[in-house]
């Protein structure tokens, strides 16, 4: 069975970019990325990245 890991600007453990948080986990971890994502919100003035990556054994 695969295990997934989502990483989020300014939402996951490391720090507040997500793909500083990608390159720290993947330092102990063999990762593959399957998708990702820059979302812009208007409103917000801010553009949120998304990655979804699969842990390799």
């Amino acid at each position: 069975m695969s295990k997934y890991k989502e990483f989020i600007d300014r939402t996951s453990g490391f720090s507040s970019s997500a793909i500083e948080d990608l390159n720290n986990f993947a330092k102990e971890h063999e990762v593959k990325v399957l998708s990702y994502q820059v979302v812009r919100y208007e409103k917000l003035n801010l553009d949120i990245t998304y990655i979804l990556a699969e842990i390799i054994k």
